[in-house]
């Protein structure tokens, strides 16, 4: 209901979080997890109001974004993203990413995907894929049968 300005407002790291904690369908997950993406955060702990309390120097957790969303971490805590990296492609790597949604502007999309591929710069072969699929399940998953052929 909201207009096209207001809608289209928010973070990178909020749209992660959604995924995360509420199952957010989000083609930032799918993208970035494809990727190879990384996530740095920190652990704060949760005030009695609720709030989340710096506790001095925290220490930085990163993980990749599949390990990022399922990720548990103790109870009374909340997490603050810090930094989202992703790497460079490499030589021979290529990145593709694809979107189905009823409208291509301010839908949700029916299915997400994100493929990385190497291939051998000798034959032309693929000799690795990282092949990430969105939406079709609560969070972005690979497709490991089909990486693994």
């Amino acid at each position: 209901m909201a207009n096209h300005q207001v809608r289209n407002t928010g973070s990178v790291a909020g749209n992660l979080m959604m995924a995360r904690c509420h199952g957010f369908s989000s083609d930032v997950t799918t993208l970035l997890m494809g990727a190879g993406g990384t996530i740095t955060f920190k652990l704060m702990a949760v005030g009695a109001a609720g709030q989340a309390v710096p506790a001095g120097d925290l220490p930085d957790h990163t993980l990749g974004v599949h390990a990022f969303l399922h990720a548990e971490h103790p109870a009374g805590t909340a997490v603050l993203v810090t930094s989202i990296a992703v790497p460079y492609l490499e030589a021979g790597q290529h990145f593709a990413t694809y979107r189905a949604a009823l409208r291509p502007v301010n839908a949700h999309a029916l299915l997400n995907a994100a493929f990385l591929i190497r291939v051998s710069p000798e034959d032309g072969t693929v000799t690795d894929a990282s092949l990430v699929y969105g939406v079709a399940q609560l969070r972005a998953c690979y497709a490991e049968e089909a990486q693994a052929a």
